[in-house]
């Protein structure tokens, strides 16, 4: 199946992916791959998960919250965005893979923090619901995911 993946190396000739390192992946769902590390296609690219990956979380994280969603959630809000307190945080789609992470995020690093989205109102999204505030045309407060 198409999609990206993550493993550990198992076999390797190349001193840039010795055995044992984690690596991300477009090469499909897998259970096994032989990639080609000199590979320069973006939409092939093997990357090396960070070093101090924690050993004790599932490899399957680096695919949604700690990889391409959950970098692109981190550095668009905190380093491109740079919401100062009492500053509305506009999330459009929330409910999908990096709105709902730049959701919690906000959350997490300014608990006080205004937010607002587009989640369309019909649908049951985490991210999206609020006991305090109902959805009102497609708006509503983010609730921080730990407190869901």
């Amino acid at each position: 199946m198409i999609g990206e993946g993550c493993g550990r190396v198992i076999e390797s000739k190349s001193s840039d992916f010795p055995v044992g390192t984690v690596v991300m992946h477009r090469y499909g769902w897998c259970t096994h791959a032989v990639l080609d590390t000199k590979n320069k296609d973006p939409q092939n690219i093997i990357r090396k998960a960070p070093a101090d990956y924690p050993k004790d979380l599932p490899l399957s994280l680096l695919l949604g919250a700690v990889g391409m969603p959950g970098m692109t959630a981190y550095f668009g809000l905190l380093k491109l965005c740079e919401p100062k307190e009492g500053e509305t945080v506009f999330v459009n789609g929330a409910a999908g893979a990096v709105g709902s992470l730049v959701g919690q995020i906000a959350k997490i690093k300014r608990p006080q923090q205004h937010m607002m989205d587009t989640t369309n109102p019909n649908t049951s999204s985490a991210s999206a619901s609020s006991a305090e505030t109902p959805c009102r045309a497609f708006a509503a407060v983010v609730q921080p995911a730990s407190s869901l």
